[in-house]
């Protein structure tokens, strides 16, 4: 339809809910791009961040708000969160159902609560943007990931704003937002602000005398509905506009640096703009007028910046410096020389005709090539000289030569490396080179360059634009100018990049070795792929009496001078269903059970109650009992329901198996559930103090010493535990460090027991 109906939201949840749900990866950021003559060809970037546990249980939300006059809903009802939004919408925005195409969403509703107005892309969609963030946050209790915005129509005037939540039950925050909307045709509006009051008096003073904005004097007529909380003109100047160059990010640099002088923090931006360059005059004429020389159509892009903050919580470091890297790709002017035959009383109408095809043809053998300069604009403070880091880069792997400070941003370079593929389509019409680009590898090379490879810069923003440049030869001309923004916050200190290993994720294909009954079906059945269950309200209650029984309030060395808390508390927990994994430790565990009991004693093979530590004859048992006594694990009084997953269908626990702690971080735990322990990296965080292999802790205190949580994100100050049950079997202990190994593989152990409460 011509109301901009489409599945990209439908499929980009599909994308997500699978990268999430199924591989445990985090969704970052999302930004969505509108080309062609009406903005009806759209892309979608979906960018993820390093696996995490909670990714694998926590539904997503994408609320899809469109100024043709419809709210389009994907994702899951959770919690009741779709009855608890159609109310909202009803009662807020006079909003009613209507029939969804299920190809398309899972609920849609229609309203007039999108308005526009003037002819300066005045509209209230930042208005209502926020009220439907403050809805989800702070009254349903969901975390907002991620916002972008596009520009649908032929002037690109028909807004739409695309946000993605998800919900941390656990991780309620409820966090403030606001956002403060740049408009290059002389205006800066803010939205958020009556949830957050406490930050006006300051943006206000900062637009006032930094900026030297004044307060928007409207409320004319035509002005009666309120559209933002306040408006500001922007003085002459501000704004810097050469064609498609622009100081927008400059500018929001400058912002987002003083915000974070007050505690608040960059969240997400994102660009967009409108166009008179498609207007009814410039493609009105399909015929080169006589002596038309070709010309350029100026001042048709309105650049719109919406840039969101978010209230730092206790803790939270706000004065990191921040980064901005934008690519920009700016088409060349085609040959001045271009120019319509001029009248002549003798020629005839097909030799007429015959120039100005000769003259269309130049223009359009042109621009199949494709001519356009590639720039790269950075702004931000050059910390630990990251510009000459930077520099070296773009010149090695981006084919770039510095051009240094201009008035638009800090640092300029231009690139040779970006490129452009036509479009399977009517490239003339829609615009040139709307197609294939490389933009996203070189977003994610930078990405790799800064985050992975320096340590020291994490991206929180990342959004993209489709500008154009068009002339008027005739009928109208364009090719698209590429745009993306990225922003990195400095990390102090750096962080270890974890490279998490690939494994084909498919079903086992058999019922696997004695599979614990609670297992899901697919799991018993081994026609599942690896599932990761939330935790039932009983085993959530199983591990905090474990964290609670086995907590000890003593510091070891490997604490390495942190600080010993009172006590840990169980906000989430996920239960892995690892088909592969679970079959190869039950043969093992059988193995480990025969070997306790092929212990023989005076008269035979031992009690196998002996052998499982709960013989309770003692002497009198009319079987032997072996000479080597068994270590129970101390985790098995802090919790019997969990100490009794460990018997058998007899009740016997035969390879004397108990659970244990492993502390680690969030995405080495995703790891581990997926491709086990990795006896190679024994030792890559604290080093290994009785030889290789997988270090458990009995004590909760202890494996704390080994956890660690994202620096950032919905999921900061969350630490990652994995529970395991581990068949200690015969256990050799020992009270002073040292590579114990052989002990293990010779057979005559099966684990090494540390006693770190004697000697160590």
């Amino acid at each position: 339809g011509d109301s901009g109906e489409n599945n990209m939201g439908k499929l980009t949840m599909q994308l997500i809910n699978f990268m999430t749900n199924t591989c445990g990866w985090g969704l970052h950021l999302c930004n969505g791009t509108n080309l062609g003559f009406y903005g009806q060809i759209r892309e979608q970037q979906v960018k993820f961040k390093a696996p995490h546990p909670l990714n694998l249980i926590a539904p997503h939300l994408m609320i899809e708000l469109r100024q043709a006059g419809y709210i389009e809903v994907n994702g899951p009802n959770t919690r009741g969160i779709h009855e608890k939004l159609e109310e909202w919408l009803k009662e807020t925005w006079k909003a009613r159902p209507v029939k969804a195409d299920p190809d398309y969403c899972d609920l849609k509703f229609s309203t007039s609560a999108f308005k526009k107005r003037g002819s300066e892309g005045e509209n209230n969609m930042g208005m209502r943007t926020m009220e439907i963030v403050d809805f989800m946050v702070k009254s349903c209790a969901w975390t907002m990931i991620t916002c972008n915005g596009g520009n649908y129509g032929r002037f690109g005037d028909i807004r739409e704003q695309q946000l993605v939540f998800r919900d941390d039950g656990h991780v309620q925050h409820g966090e403030d937002h606001i956002m403060v909307e740049l408009r290059d045709v002389g205006y800066i509006e803010v939205n958020g602000l009556t949830s957050s009051p406490e930050i006006e008096p300051y943006l206000d003073n900062f637009f006032k005398k930094s900026w030297e904005c004044t307060e928007y004097q409207g409320g004319g007529m035509f002005e009666r509905d309120k559209y933002c909380d306040r408006k500001y003109k922007t003085p002459h100047g501000l704004y810097y506009k050469r064609g498609l160059t622009n100081n927008i990010g400059k500018l929001t640099i400058e912002l987002s640096m003083a915000l974070a002088s007050q505690g608040w923090m960059l969240m997400l931006c994102n660009g967009g703009h409108t166009s008179t360059i498609k207007s009814f005059l410039n493609t009105s004429n399909s015929q080169a007028v006589p002596g038309q020389r070709i010309r350029e159509v100026e001042g048709g892009i309105k650049r719109e910046q919406q840039i969101k903050f978010t209230k730092a919580r206790e803790g939270e470091n706000t004065d990191e410096p921040l980064l901005m890297i934008e690519l920009r790709t700016v088409p060349r002017d085609p040959p001045s020389s271009i120019q319509a035959p001029e009248r002549e009383l003798f020629r005839t109408k097909e030799e007429t005709a015959r120039l100005n095809r000769e003259e269309r043809n130049k223009l359009w053998d042109w621009l199949d090539k494709g001519q356009y300069d590639g720039l790269i604009e950075v702004n931000g403070f050059n910390t630990n000289g990251v510009y000459e880091k930077l520099g070296g880069f773009i010149a090695r792997y981006m084919k770039g030569r510095v051009v240094g400070p201009t008035e638009y941003c800090d640092c300029l370079w231009t690139c040779n490396g970006f490129r452009q593929k036509m479009a399977p389509i009517s490239e003339y019409w829609e615009g040139m080179f709307c197609g294939e680009n490389n933009f996203g590898k070189y977003t994610m090379r930078l990405c790799d360059f800064l985050v992975d490879h320096l340590g020291e810069w994490d991206l929180i923003v990342c959004n993209g634009n489709a500008a154009e440049k068009a002339w008027v030869f005739g009928g109208l001309t364009s090719m698209v100018a590429r745009e993306q923004q990225l922003v990195f916050r400095h990390r102090t200190g750096g962080r270890a990049v974890f490279m998490s290993q690939i494994v084909e994720d498919v079903p086992f294909g058999r019922p696997p070795m004695h599979s614990p009954p609670y297992w899901t079906q697919g799991s018993l059945e081994g026609t599942s792929r690896h599932q990761v269950i939330p935790a039932t309200e009983d085993e959530l209650k199983w591990m905090q009496a474990l964290i609670n029984g086995t907590y000890k309030k003593k510091v070891t060395r490997d604490r390495r001078g942190g600080a010993l808390a009172d006590s840990f508390q169980v906000v989430a927990a996920v239960r892995s269903e690892n088909g592969q994994l679970w079959d190869a430790y039950a043969q093992r565990r059988v193995a480990v059970a025969q070997a306790i009991a092929g212990q023989t004693g005076p008269t035979g093979p031992v009690c196998k109650y002996w052998a499982a530590g709960n013989c309770k004859y003692g002497d009198k048992c009319k079987y032997p009992h072996g000479t080597r006594e068994l270590v129970v694990p101390k985790t098995a009084a802090a919790c019997p329901d969990l100490a009794a997953r460990c018997t058998n269908a007899d009740g016997v626990n035969d390879a004397n198996e108990a659970v244990f702690m492993h502390g680690t971080n969030p995405t080495s735990a995703v790891a581990i559930l997926r491709t086990d322990f990795k006896i190679n990296l024994a030792g890559a965080s604290a080093g290994t103090m009785f030889g290789p292999g997988a270090y458990l802790a009995e004590a909760s205190s202890k494996a704390d010493e080994y956890a660690q949580a994202d620096k950032d994100g919905s999921y900061k100050g969350l630490y990652a535990m994995v529970v395991c049950r581990a068949a200690v079997g015969r256990a050799h202990v020992v009270e002073q460090p040292g590579n114990y190994a052989s002990k293990v593989t010779s057979g005559e152990y099966d684990c090494i027991v540390g006693d770190r409460e004697k000697a160590v």
